[in-house]
């Protein structure tokens, strides 16, 4: 059995710390539409291929060199269960994480003090190094 990699520890803690202060509200997922991570390891060629295989269409790519993952935003252009897409992906060796393109709306929420909470603000005090 392969070891499965996870949302990087920080990028959780972050969204976690935000969403407690009010700063993020997760809105439902995006229709059609899945974000999965890949070993920077993965070639092009092995990633169009997984792409081909699973009828998918990608519309955005974004690496992250803390995790040497590049996670991607693909679309489901014939309207399948993004559900039954999202398992065949997980089961795929290539493939580091699967998910629903989840939406969070950013909100501002007021402090007893008067100060409004900046979403990227409580993000960075829960990460500071």
């Amino acid at each position: 059995m392969r070891a499965r990699w996870t949302t990087p520890l920080w990028l959780v803690a972050a969204i976690a710390t935000a969403s407690a202060d009010g700063a993020f509200a997760l809105s439902g997922p995006t229709p059609n539409e899945v974000v999965i991570e890949l070993a920077n390891s993965v070639s092009e060629e092995q990633v169009e291929a997984l792409q081909r295989r699973f009828r998918l269409t990608r519309i955005e790519s974004q690496m992250v060199r803390l995790s040497n993952s590049t996670f991607y935003r693909w679309g489901v252009p014939d309207n399948r269960p993004v559900a039954g897409i999202v398992r065949a992906l997980q089961s795929n060796r290539f493939v580091a994480s699967a998910q629903p393109n989840y939406r969070f709306a950013l909100q501002e929420k007021e402090h007893v003090d008067g100060r409004a909470t900046d979403a990227l603000a409580v993000a960075m005090r829960c990460c500071q190094l």
